[in-house]
């Protein structure tokens, strides 16, 4: 993801301008501000605006960590982002929502 500069980020993972517009970091909000959820560092997490956008088109948004399993579902057999092969975008499987969650609380 990326914060600066998008133009970089493409050059830098090999892939268009287009594709990395959608790696743009954004703030999750875990709990939708519409359902109740606050500005509270233990309800946002860094998401991908794709992420962020098609989890909240959803008729109902799933839970956090639903979510989290169908992406890493669909990265696994690489259906995520379509990414052109010659692309360096390098995949990590992330950390557990509800540890980093519970990580943030305790931080607060």
């Amino acid at each position: 993801m990326w914060q600066d500069s998008a133009e970089a980020f493409a050059a830098k993972h090999r892939i268009s301008l287009a594709q990395a517009l959608q790696f743009q970091c954004t703030a999750e909000h875990l709990k939708a501000r519409c359902d109740g959820g606050k500005n509270a560092a233990n309800n946002i997490a860094a998401a991908c605006k794709r992420c962020n956008q098609l989890r909240h088109k959803r008729n109902k948004a799933p839970s956090p960590e639903t979510y989290q399993q169908l992406v890493q579902k669909r990265l696994t057999q690489g259906k995520w982002h379509s990414l052109q092969p010659s692309s360096n975008l390098k995949r990590k499987k992330p950390c557990s929502l509800s540890a980093w969650v519970s990580e943030q609380t305790d931080q607060a």
